[in-house]
């Protein structure tokens, strides 16, 4: 019976084949999702950085760093329905848009807290500055958080 089965299959091959999932075709697609597994990390926070002008030296100079694809486990990033090659010949996880690659890259908390202080003091200042009214004055709180931050 099995070897009939077996027969039957062989001539019908798209007969008990598995279904295709259909997509609808204005459907929204997650291009560039980060697996379940890496979301939660507590230690980290998982970000795409654009390979474009000196963006990565910067990252990694921030104390970003890449993710490997041992990182991933059994997980592929993006839309399982797109195009999921990697654009990376070594063991960095990356993807290829229009006419650039992007990489997964991590960072840790403590770093990326930090960072966000900084992006507020700075908002702050320029909010302060603009209910103050004037441009001079947006300018001036520019030039006084870049002194006090980067020198």
């Amino acid at each position: 019976m099995a070897d009939n089965k077996a027969l039957q299959q062989a001539k019908n091959p798209g007969k008990n084949a598995p279904k295709r999932q259909r997509v609808p075709f204005g459907e929204h697609r997650r291009r560039l999702s980060i697996p379940p597994h890496l979301r939660a990390d507590k230690a980290h926070v998982y970000r795409w950085i654009n390979d474009t002008q000196d963006r990565l030296i910067r990252a990694l100079q921030a104390g970003y760093e890449f993710v490997n694809k041992k990182d991933l486990g059994n997980y592929d990033v993006g839309d399982p329905g797109l195009h999921n090659g990697n654009a990376d010949l070594n063991s960095r996880v990356s993807k290829r848009l229009r006419d650039f690659d992007v990489y997964l890259m991590r960072i840790p908390v403590e770093f990326y807290e930090e960072d966000q202080q900084l992006k507020k003091a700075e908002n702050d200042l320029i909010d302060e500055a603009i209910r103050g009214g004037g441009r001079e004055k947006i300018e001036r709180a520019r030039e006084d958080f870049s002194v006090k931050y980067d020198g």
